[in-house]
């Protein structure tokens, strides 16, 4: 019995280090997967109204891989310092970020509303990540 609680206990230590570690490439992945999908079913039509405008693909992805970086570098669960201050910090510009993204995508084709989807998915996981991982 004490032998399969400890086997349990490794198990969620190893699931919460997968969850912090790729969780957030993988998503990233699929969006951009996701976006290119879109951009490459777009009909091309500029002067039409909710296509996607020429390199919006290109200008997302290189807005992702900032926002992708940038959660790298300030979340990162291994530096202990200013923890909270970070996260704080990192919702409140990702939320001023997703409503400015929200007023672009309001006009834009399908890869800004993905962008802007992947945005808004953050912003729900900056929140809820860290209160799932305290319990």
């Amino acid at each position: 019995m004490n032998h399969l609680l400890q086997v349990l206990k490794c198990i969620k230590q190893t699931s919460v280090r997968f969850i912090q570690y790729y969780s957030l490439g993988v998503s990233w992945v699929l969006c951009v997967i996701w976006m290119k999908v879109d951009y490459w079913n777009d009909p091309g039509l500029v002067d039409k109204y909710g296509t996607n405008a020429p390199g919006a693909f290109n200008l997302y992805l290189i807005f992702s891989l900032i926002e992708l970086t940038a959660l790298y570098l300030v979340l990162n669960p291994q530096w202990k310092r200013w923890k909270t201050a970070r996260l704080l910090l990192t919702i409140l510009f990702f939320w001023m970020w997703t409503i400015l993204q929200g007023a672009i995508a309001m006009h834009g084709g399908g890869v800004s509303m993905i962008h802007l989807l992947w945005l808004l998915s953050i912003d729900i996981a900056l929140i809820v990540f860290p209160i799932l991982l305290r319990s």
